[in-house]
Order: C-alpha cells, then structure tokens, then sequence
C-alpha cells in the first residue's frame, strides 16, 4: 500500500517534460553552432562554418545531442582557429551523413522540381518561374534535395 501511496504522491508532484532531441530541431543546428563559436576564447571566436559544413551538421543524427554538437564544434575551432570549416574539415562519419528520409510532401516537391527543370531544357531561370518560386530558392532546394546540375 505505500508503494502506491508512494507513487500517487510523485505523479501529482512530478512533472514530466520531454525535450526534442537534436535531430528533431536540425533547423537549429546553424544558430546553435553559431552560439557556441560566440563562447570560444579569442582566435577559436574567428572559426566560420561553409554552408556545406552546416548542411552536413544538419544532416547527422546526433546521438549525443547537444553535448556532441559542442564537442565537436570546440574540436574543429581549436584545430582550424579563425579558417573557414568546410565538409572535408568534418569527422568523416558526419561527412557522409545521408539525407534523412523524406515525407510524401517532400518527395513530390523533388519531383515537381526534377519535371520543371527537365520541361525547361534544364534552364533554372525558367523552370524557377513555372513553380512560381525565386530562382534562389530553386537553387536552395536543389541542393537540399541533391538534385543534379542537369536536372
């Protein structure tokens, strides 16, 4: 009877409060390297990140959550201090992260790019007109969706 008494006790006390896990917020990861570089002594202040690089710090699943994102940003600023850290500078294991799966929603996105581009001989200025989206923003989903020059 006390261990339920016990247990009454806790679940009105006790609140559960469950955080998103990195790779559910990857949308975050640029701002929160950014914050962490902000913190880093003088010459490691300088390191910046390529797109590339945080397209690939966005792609990683990030089993240690935010620890690992830290870890990590700290190892590439104290090895590359005030550089510009692209892919290549990465852990090969995060250079080689796979494009997570994509939602029905995201794939007919791919493939109304892919016949855009293809009805327009492949001309981005064209093609960016007939989905009636900004030819930089093509340009952002291409390489989100690793579509290739040709189309």
């Amino acid at each position: 009877m006390a261990d339920q008494d016990a247990a009454a006790v806790v679940a009105v006390l006790c609140t559960t409060v469950r955080l998103p896990s990195l790779l559910e917020m990857s949308a975050e990861v640029p701002r929160l390297v950014t914050r962490i570089v902000a913190g880093l002594p003088d010459r490691q202040r300088d390191t910046r990140f390529s797109s590339d690089a945080l397209q690939a710090l966005m792609r990683w699943t990030w089993p240690g959550n935010l620890a690992e994102l830290r870890r990590t940003i700290e190892q590439l600023a104290r090895r590359n201090p005030g550089r510009s850290i692209s892919t290549v500078d990465l852990p090969p294991r995060m250079q080689q992260a796979p494009l997570r799966g994509r939602g029905m929603i995201e794939t007919a996105e791919r493939e109304a790019i892919v016949a855009a581009l293809r009805q327009a001989s492949g001309n981005r200025t064209k093609a960016a007109a007939a989905l009636g989206i900004g030819r930089t923003t093509l340009y952002r989903k291409l390489q989100e969706y690793r579509i290739p020059a040709s189309g």
